[in-house]
């Protein structure tokens, strides 16, 4: 079995118990912006900048923090200035 066999409900079982280290391992493409399954938080570009911007509507669930947390590694994964494209 593969990485690519299992559904997203079994990855975060995996993520859940290996912490934030898997979501290097695994960490699906983004593109921006993103936003979380409940629209409470987004990533976008600043086109100016370059630079992240990260926004909220209010304390976060669980939930929302793994999703953010993998969407930006998948930032940082894909992060052409560094040179660490997939």
């Amino acid at each position: 079995m593969t990485t690519n066999d299992l559904t997203d409900t079994d990855l975060r079982a995996v993520a859940n118990e290996l912490g934030p280290q898997y979501a290097v391992l695994h960490c699906p493409p983004i593109t921006l912006p993103w936003f979380s399954a409940d629209e409470s938080t987004v990533i976008a570009l600043d086109d100016a900048t370059g630079d992240i911007r990260i926004a909220t509507t209010g304390p976060l669930s669980r939930e929302t923090r793994i999703e953010l947390a993998t969407a930006l590694v998948a930032t940082i994964v894909d992060d052409p200035k560094q040179r660490s494209d997939r």
